[in-house]
């Protein structure tokens, strides 16, 4: 009965370290998959390429004391700003637009046609 019950638990332990060693595998394929992922090569082809590793170091560190908020009020802050860019280069194509309507053509197409008539369906401009 001893022996029988000693066999259960080296049959369970056996299975335990086989499921273990399963999930381990599975960890390692993500970190490698990642490691040769686009979104992985495409974030390494973003950085700066003249930037020093100390200079990206103070950056890093200067973006983490910012905190959640401060990143995304900065983020959203370029958002703008880059809305604001797109609407003065289409004022630039197109001088006879009114500044409220090159708006209006840069959300239709940031927000595709239906999002933006739910938007701005009152929206005169």
């Amino acid at each position: 009965m001893a022996s029988a019950l000693r066999g259960d638990e080296e049959a369970n332990g056996r299975a335990a370290r086989e499921r273990l060693g399963q999930r381990q595998g599975r960890q390692l394929a993500v970190r490698r998959l990642w490691r040769l992922s686009p979104l992985r090569i495409a974030i390494l082809r973003m950085m700066a390429v003249d930037t020093t590793a100390d200079a990206r170091a103070v950056q890093i560190g200067a973006l983490r004391a910012l905190g959640g908020a401060g990143r995304l009020c900065q983020a959203l802050a370029m958002s703008e700003q880059a809305r604001r860019i797109s609407i003065v280069g289409l004022l630039g194509r197109r001088p006879e637009l009114t500044p409220s309507e090159a708006r209006c053509i840069v959300l239709k197409r940031i927000l595709g046609d239906e999002l933006y008539q739910a938007a701005y369906r009152d929206d005169s401009r």
